[in-house]
């Protein structure tokens, strides 16, 4: 277990301190909060793709999104499903509705052994214009181990 903790420690170490790597280069301010429910199932050496359900509070309302978030590099064992909660960051405090829309990317890192977390910085959306910076580390489920880049794909929920 103490093993666990050191290595979702360092996955997420890693992951956050990638922000200053991923953010965009103009003035942003922070419009809300993008949290997201993430579909279980097995990891593969080179990665998985798993599908998300998305909520963003931000000053104009709820909006929903659904998508995938895919992994690029470790990704061994089974994840029981995760849920995932960032802070937005735009060039706007209101962004237009569904403007969250695209595709995002960025680093990642998380552990399970039973229970475990991680996090995932992110930039991406309308013309690479929004970056999603942990607000928490992710809380999943299951015996997994995940390294490397993600990519999350988001479109307005029907």
């Amino acid at each position: 277990m103490r093993r666990n903790s050191r290595i979702g420690g360092f996955a997420a170490a890693a992951a956050l301190g990638a922000v200053t790597l991923a953010s965009p280069a103009h003035a942003q301010v922070q419009a809300g909060v993008l949290a997201c429910n993430v579909g279980g199932g097995w990891g593969g050496i080179i990665g998985s793709s798993r599908p998300v359900a998305c909520t963003f509070s931000g000053p104009g309302g709820i909006e929903h999104y659904t998508g995938t978030l895919s992994q690029l590099g470790v990704d061994l064992g089974y994840l029981d499903g995760a849920h995932l909660v960032w802070h937005v960051v735009a060039p706007t405090a209101y962004p237009a509705p569904g403007s969250l829309a695209g595709q995002y990317t960025g680093v990642s890192g998380s552990a399970a052994v039973g229970f475990g977390g991680g996090a995932h910085v992110l930039v991406g959306g309308s013309q690479r214009s929004f970056s999603l910076q942990p607000v928490s580390f992710r809380t999943q489920g299951g015996l997994n181990v995940q390294a490397g880049l993600s990519s999350l794909t988001l479109q307005p929920a029907a």
